[in-house]
């Protein structure tokens, strides 16, 4: 019975043994090096929802800035055909069209500008709040 006792004793210190290599071990692999930041530094957080406008804003105006040069490089167009047509004069449909891509044109730039000014204030609220956090360090 004594012998029965003892060897779970000396299994569980070579178990203990094993685990405690088996984290020195670890601990010299696992080792994370940092950078300190200056003391200057500061971070800011900004709500998610904020940056998905911010990106929605992007998209926005990429889309106008694209459709709006779609019409005016239409509206070239019928200007190209009219300048290199055999007759100088541009046709009734052709007016139309021209005044339609221009009208069009225009329509694609003015929306452009809107969506661009709207990012532009969430832009500033965000460096105001950054100003905020400067300040009260």
């Amino acid at each position: 019975m004594g012998d029965a006792e003892n060897r779970p004793v000396v299994k569980g210190t070579e178990l203990i043994d094993q685990t405690r290599d088996a984290v020195r071990h670890a601990e010299g692999v696992l080792e994370a090096t940092g950078v300190k930041l200056p003391a200057d530094r500061v971070e800011l957080y900004v709500k998610e929802t904020t940056v998905y406008q911010l990106l929605e804003y992007a998209r926005d105006e990429s889309i106008f800035l694209s459709l709006a040069s779609l019409s005016a490089g239409a509206a070239l167009g019928v200007i190209v055909n009219w300048a290199t047509a055999d007759s100088a004069q541009l046709s009734k449909a052709g007016w139309v069209a021209l005044v339609i891509f221009v009208a069009v044109t225009l329509i694609f730039i003015w929306s452009w500008l809107r969506v661009q000014k709207r990012s532009g204030k969430i832009k500033e609220r965000i460096e105001k709040e950054r100003i905020k956090s400067v300040d009260n360090l």
